[in-house]
């Protein structure tokens, strides 16, 4: 039952004598924890899902993604954003860039699911969230593919609620953190940020229950100094929330080809 299910977990800290500190596991050391979930924030076509994607190759390839070491694994990339034809195009690009074939690339799984029903959840009675047989058919694929990293592009074709009520947020990162845990892999959840938060550099959107319930935000944006662009392709990775380490951190990017 819940009751006996709920006991079996209780434990006193003195049970934890002589056990193993379990070591923090990072994807990418710093930015991306592993077994939680990430919100990686970012305003239309700023680069984001193509910064994901090779996030999800460099895994793959056990290679460095932005200058930094990334855990070696395998990646399930689910886009309801790009189609299976744009996927193609930038899985090209990227593996031309890195220098290998694409069949180097076969710990990279991706499913397409532009133009179809994406949700993960659906409003149940009272206003609580309660999972479709997609999130069950995304559980078992994780289940057989054991990935170390699951990217899911992005957050407004996944989730059923309004992005403002805080207990929605709350349970909905809640649902993906539960894959986190029971698969022991990275959750990198794409989204975009409301006006207000473009406006204010926080790259958030709706309610303060997002950014309170990932254990980590990132945000990629432009670089505009008073208005103005001067390098279009220019773009800055910020750490806006860390549980596990400093905030603040920024990488400078630059879009090439």
């Amino acid at each position: 039952t819940l009751v006996d299910s709920f006991l079996d977990g209780v434990f006193t800290a003195s049970d934890l004598q002589g056990q193993r500190i379990p070591p923090r596991v990072w994807h990418v050391q710093d930015l991306i924890p592993s077994d939680t979930v990430t919100l990686f924030s970012g305003d239309g076509g700023t680069g984001k899902s193509l910064l994901a994607l090779q996030l999800a190759a460099s895994t793959a390839l056990a290679r460095p993604w932005l200058g930094l070491p990334v855990r070696e694994g395998k990646v399930i990339y689910l886009s309801a954003e790009d189609d299976r034809a744009e996927l193609h195009r930038r899985l090209a690009d990227i593996a031309q860039a890195a220098g290998v074939p694409l069949a180097d690339l076969s710990n990279l799984t991706l499913r397409s699911l532009a133009g179809e029903d994406a949700l993960l959840a659906l409003l149940g009675k009272r206003g609580a969230l309660e999972p479709t047989p997609l999130l069950d058919a995304i559980d078992d694929l994780l289940e057989r593919f054991q990935p170390d990293l699951l990217v899911l592009d992005t957050l407004a074709d996944y989730f059923p609620g309004n992005e403002n009520d805080r207990a929605q947020a709350r349970q909905f990162i809640g649902m993906l953190r539960g894959l986190a845990i029971r698969h022991r892999c990275a959750v990198f959840m794409l989204a975009h940020p409301s006006l207000t938060g473009l406006n204010s550099g926080t790259g958030t959107s709706g309610s303060t229950g997002w950014n309170n319930s990932v254990r980590s935000r990132l945000y990629l944006s432009r670089v505009v100094q008073d208005s103005y662009e001067p390098n279009p392709d220019a773009r800055v990775l910020r750490t806006m929330k860390s549980n596990y380490a400093r905030t603040g951190a920024e990488i400078g990017l630059t879009w090439q080809n």
